[in-house]
């Protein structure tokens, strides 16, 4: 691997002693370049949008769905125009370095049909680099259908497992084990990840940031939040190629089923004169990134998280989440 220095990732915004006072969490501010003030406008189909104090205020998708920021009190409102029936309420816990630690989330419902309850908790774990090294989502649920009188439940584990060598992501393995009312359940899911001579010389990964080669919950919070900074530091460059097994075993009514996915997917990525991602192809799929400058103050200049202390699951912030659309608990994170 040539050699290379060791760049930061993405900027937040530090949190002055009176905002410490009032709980205010740190604040992703998108910020990619301090000294240029490039920042993270959009990335995936998500839009990023910043309050006037450089703060995180909105993730888009589309018209219809959107994560609302606010810091004092510390809350994400989560409100989508297609499911609006239930209310729910998440509270996240930031690292030192700003990335997310862990969360909880819980809900419940009663209505002329059905009632039950649905518990989930996250956590996350990093290495001394900034690199998300473990994910885990644990879930448990009820429901009681009024009309058939019938009880149903689930409880479960969904584990991703990140190994990094020299700041290059080599693997992920995700295992989703659980089990129902009907039977149990052990799915793994084994992504390995290719860096051949272009990704080493094309694809320098300046900013360290996260692409569409990461298989996170798609469509739930933590993807958005990886794209920026939230999950830490991406690798230094960029894989071309991933490699996929998906194993899968049902054990239901007393018979057992297993089944065997395998394949790959090339990567290409394309960057901007100061060596940002400007669009990503996940096969033949295009994802597109955009970014505009911001100008700070004297001392309001956000820091580097490669500068910080890394304090890997020790917690000074809390973030609450409110959402408004319950979810599969891959979705969900």
């Amino acid at each position: 691997m040539p050699a290379m220095v060791f760049m930061a990732g993405m900027i937040l915004v530090c949190c002055s002693k009176d905002d410490d006072d009032n709980n205010n969490a740190l604040a992703t501010s998108g910020v990619l370049d301090e000294n240029t003030g490039l920042r993270v406008k959009s990335a995936c189909g998500y839009d990023y949008v910043y309050a006037e104090d450089g703060t995180l205020q909105y993730i888009l998708s589309g018209s219809n769905c959107r994560y609302e920021f606010s810091y004092n009190p510390n809350k994400i409102t989560h409100i989508d125009a297609g499911d609006m029936d239930d209310s729910e309420i998440f509270t996240l816990v930031y690292n030192r370095d700003g990335t997310i630690s862990s969360g909880t989330w819980s809900i419940s419902w009663n209505d002329e049909k059905e009632r039950g309850s649905e518990t989930q908790g996250v956590n996350c774990s990093y290495d001394t680099n900034g690199h998300l090294t473990k994910y885990v989502i644990d879930y448990k649920s009820s429901e009681y259908n009024v009309s058939s009188g019938k009880s149903s439940s689930e409880r479960g584990t969904l584990t991703y497992v990140l190994t990094w060598n020299n700041h290059l992501l080599q693997k992920m393995v995700k295992t989703d084990t659980g089990n129902d009312d009907d039977g149990s359940y052990n799915y793994v899911y084994t992504y390995t990840f290719t860096y051949n001579n272009v990704s080493m010389t094309s694809y320098v990964n300046k900013f360290l940031q996260y692409s569409t080669f990461v298989i996170l919950p798609y469509g739930g919070f933590m993807e958005r939040a990886s794209f920026v900074g939230l999950l830490g530091n991406g690798p230094a460059y960029l894989p071309s190629k991933m490699d996929y097994k998906e194993e899968e075993e049902d054990y239901y009514n007393g018979e057992k089923k297993n089944y065997e996915y395998s394949g790959s997917v090339d990567f290409s990525y394309g960057f901007n004169s100061e060596g940002a991602i400007t669009y990503a192809y996940y096969g033949s799929t295009r994802y597109t990134y955009s970014y505009d400058h911001v100008e700070y103050s004297e001392g309001d200049t956000p820091f580097s998280r490669a500068a910080m202390e890394i304090v890997p699951n020790k917690s000074e912030h809390g973030l609450s989440i409110h959402r408004e659309h319950k979810r599969h608990k891959d979705a969900l994170w």
